[in-house]
């Protein structure tokens, strides 16, 4: 596994970030949860995604609010 950063200015609501991979952009799993730790939150990424998106939790929910843009994984 390799590391990950997220960040969202100013959503003060944002209490966790659901962490999705995939081999590619249309194969996204989610692949773990990590909770806000500071203005960047670092996640875990598996050693053979090739993309990765984030989905932004509030208020300490289950339900993913607001998804980024996929990225593709630099190695």
């Amino acid at each position: 596994m390799f590391m990950g950063y997220v960040g969202w200015n100013g959503a003060t609501d944002v209490t966790a970030w659901m962490v999705y991979a995939g081999a590619t952009n249309t194969s996204l799993k989610a692949v773990g949860r990590a909770m806000k730790f500071g203005f960047e939150t670092e996640f875990a990424v598996p050693n053979d995604a090739a993309s990765v998106q984030v989905g932004a939790i509030e208020n300490n929910g289950n339900n993913v609010v607001r998804k980024s843009r996929v990225a593709a994984v630099g190695k």
